[in-house]
């Protein structure tokens, strides 16, 4: 009887926020002031690109700006009902956490546009009715899959602030602070550039929010940098990653970018070399190839011990055929030369 109850409750609660949300939808599309990181829109996003909706940009790196000539607000209602019967497993959600049993994810995103100044803010809830998962017992890397059960420290928190972001720039250029997501592809899960969409964490950005156009061209560039860890000395650890993308407007759009990401840190070096925050924040602009870092004193004959991933991308839309074609190479460490890098 009380397993009825919950269900009639849930599907009382889930058809009126279903109807809200419906209500609230067409407004999502005509009032934007930004494409949002997560690719829950993204397929809408697009089509309303190709139907003259909203401003035909690429969205390789997003969150992403519209340009405005005056101030522009949005505000977007989002909620998720889950029942799952199941282990937990569930890839990609930020800080929505279901286990097994019923959840409500509730947020409401706030969001400013202007010349000078753009703001977004996500406050949300949860609330879940969760039942006991057996617990599933694997050996060292293969414990941390996504299908066993959280304990209560590594929860994320019922209540709080999904997304927020703050930026100051002239005419889209300036400098600011994010915490949240960070989706950096054509697609969902298509490409080799990093796809973020855990819990967002702090960074200072630098560059455009917003493609900057220039007659038929369009430029887009950020730099990004957080420390992620609490931790000092040799074992604090830092995230580092530059982006930029060229755009041509003809009978169709022509894009040209790339992606180059650093996690460094955390681990002492041969040599007894001490890597600094202001290493971790320049490195992203060291060489490409290992025969440009042999000098460098945290390499061993220019190799270093830091993750990387570094790709390039062409990306072909033709918004008459409602088409995109994406093409993207890449590698995960640094190669000898240029002949290395071909082979």
């Amino acid at each position: 009887m009380m397993t009825c109850t919950i269900i009639k409750q849930f599907y009382n609660n889930f058809s009126f926020k279903f109807f809200i949300c419906y209500l609230l939808f067409f407004p999502w599309i005509v009032a934007q002031t930004h494409i949002p990181a997560d690719p829950y829109y993204l397929l809408i996003t697009e089509r309303a690109q190709f139907n003259g909706q909203l401003p035909l940009q690429p969205h390789i790196f997003r969150p992403l700006f519209h340009k405005t000539d005056l101030p522009a607000f949005s505000f977007t209602l989002r909620n998720e009902s889950y029942y799952n019967d199941n282990a937990p497993n569930q890839e990609n959600m930020d800080v929505r956490y279901f286990s097994k049993g019923l959840a409500n994810f509730t947020s409401l995103q706030l969001a400013l546009n202007s010349n000078y100044f753009s703001f977004i803010v996500e406050p949300y809830i949860t609330q879940e009715k969760f039942v006991p998962v057996q617990s599933i017992s694997r050996p060292d890397v293969f414990s941390k899959l996504n299908d066993r059960s959280l304990n209560s420290s590594e929860k994320p928190r019922n209540s709080g602030f999904r997304n927020t972001l703050a930026f100051i720039h002239y005419k889209g250029i300036g400098f600011g602070w994010h915490k949240g997501n960070r989706w950096w592809g054509p697609g969902i899960h298509s490409s080799l550039q990093m796809t973020n969409n855990t819990q967002g964490f702090p960074a200072q950005i630098i560059g455009t929010i917003k493609e900057i156009r220039l007659g038929s061209f369009g430029l887009y560039g950020l730099y990004t940098f957080t420390k992620i860890n609490e931790r000092s000395g040799i074992h604090a650890k830092y995230f580092t990653s530059i982006n930029g993308q060229l755009s041509w407007y003809g009978p169709f759009v022509l894009s040209l970018g790339f992606s180059r990401n650093y996690l460094t840190g955390g681990m002492k070096l041969s040599g007894g070399y001490q890597w600094t925050e202001k290493d971790a924040k320049n490195i992203i602009f060291e060489g490409i190839f290992i025969k440009n870092l042999v000098d460098q004193e945290y390499t061993v004959g220019g190799h270093d011990m830091w993750d990387q991933t570094l790709s390039g991308y062409v990306s072909l839309t033709f918004p008459n055929k409602g088409l995109k074609l994406y093409l993207e190479i890449g590698q995960n460490d640094n190669r000898m030369h240029f002949a290395d890098f071909l082979s």
